[in-house]
């Protein structure tokens, strides 16, 4: 390693200034690269293994029940400082998706079960 990024390093962390490690800054830079990579594998087709095959071609809802959400409440003062904070539940409906998809390759057809929470 460089001497010069040795030492700037050492008078740095003695006068208490934070330096992000290469950890950290390859972790991240590992996710950006990853990410991408994750979706266009998610669709992938199951018959032909290609890859960003799959297509959304339409959507239509099989189950729709009541449930809740837990939302934050901010109690305020007359000035307006937050004074406390409690847990709402909140009436909501979870919607199961059945969403359609079709390999724009070879023209197979599968679906795949999406659950979306929506605050009524």
């Amino acid at each position: 390693m460089n001497k010069f990024f040795i030492w700037t390093s050492l008078i740095m962390l003695a006068f208490g200034i934070f330096i992000p490690s290469t950890t950290c800054i390859l972790i991240f830079i590992g996710l950006l690269i990853l990410w991408p990579i994750a979706y266009i594998y998610s669709r992938k087709c199951p018959k032909c293994s290609k890859w960003n095959a799959m297509k959304n071609i339409g959507s239509e809802i099989v189950d729709e029940k009541a449930s809740t959400i837990k939302r934050q409440s901010r109690v305020k003062d007359s000035s307006g400082k937050v004074i406390r904070t409690e847990d709402v539940y909140v009436p909501a409906t979870t919607t199961t998706y059945k969403m359609w998809r079709k390999c724009k390759y070879c023209g197979f057809e599968n679906y795949k079960i999406k659950t979306k929470k929506t605050e009524n």
